[in-house]
């Protein structure tokens, strides 16, 4: 009983880690619980900023329907990757949402890396409710057309009520498409990681995603820079800092990168 309790502590740290970085949780009904981190606040105000900068005052009501598009959207992603991994047999322990993604903590159930299919699944899920929500849109176009031919991407140009149709299609969208970049901490990335590893080994899975990822975040930061440059800074991934630790590990120790499940 008392040799067991150290192995029981440890197991148990991921999701106390979980627990103290949220500061607010949602349960589930399949027993899962959600941690939301109190940065998640961050993107929505982030995103809104054109609200502060625009020339006519919208209407308050668009910010109320605007400011959950980011959270729901990543719920939406990491919903899907929970049906993914119950559909593979394994146990979703714990969900972690912060400013930066979202992390998922599961027990692989004897294999030894995280299928595929998990990685896809949210990315997926994103892209369907963006095209879904976006060809409602384009649908509703007919009783009310847009403003212009680029008004899709001026949502805030819009009635308010399609003014937050257009902006949750595009961010699902947009959500989707980064996740699709293969590098970490993208889905794309954790798949194609976990897609070589079984072929080639964790070496070489490390070396090619840790190399995409660099290339990514070099044009991450030329982004940054052009967009700060006009006073409207975005801040895009993949992170400079985590691929550079994985490309470096891959080329000292067999196995020594490892892989999370993040974003």
């Amino acid at each position: 009983m008392t040799s067991d309790q150290p192995e029981q502590e440890k197991a148990e740290q991921p999701e106390n880690d979980f627990r103290h970085r949220g500061t607010f949780v949602l349960r589930l009904r399949n027993g899962v619980s959600v941690y939301a981190a109190g940065s998640v606040i961050v993107p929505p105000l982030f995103l809104l900023m054109p609200l502060v900068f625009a020339a006519k005052a919208p209407h308050p009501l668009l910010a109320l329907l605007v400011m959950p598009v980011p959270f729901l959207s990543v719920f939406l992603h990491e919903v899907a990757r929970m049906e993914a991994a119950r559909r593979q047999g394994m146990t979703v322990r714990a969900v972690l949402i912060t400013a930066t993604g979202s992390f998922m903590l599961l027990d692989l159930a004897g294999r030894r890396h995280l299928p595929w299919k998990i990685g896809l699944a949210g990315l997926l899920a994103n892209l369907l409710a963006g095209s879904l929500l976006l060809l409602l849109r384009l649908l509703l176009n007919v009783a009310w057309p847009l403003p212009a031919p680029a008004g899709l991407l001026q949502p805030f140009a819009q009635p308010v009520g399609l003014a937050a149709l257009s902006y949750a299609s595009l961010f699902n969208l947009a959500y989707g498409v980064i996740n699709l970049f293969p590098a970490f901490p993208t889905d794309a990335g954790l798949a194609l990681h976990n897609w070589i590893t079984s072929r080639l080994g964790s070496r070489w899975a490390s070396r090619i995603v840790g190399t995409l990822g660099l290339v990514g975040a070099i044009i991450s930061i030329s982004v940054l820079i052009t967009s700060a440059i006009s006073a409207f800074p975005l801040l895009l991934p993949p992170r400079f800092r985590l691929n550079w630790m994985l490309f470096r590990d891959s080329f000292r120790t067999p196995g020594s990168a490892s892989v999370a499940t993040a974003e």
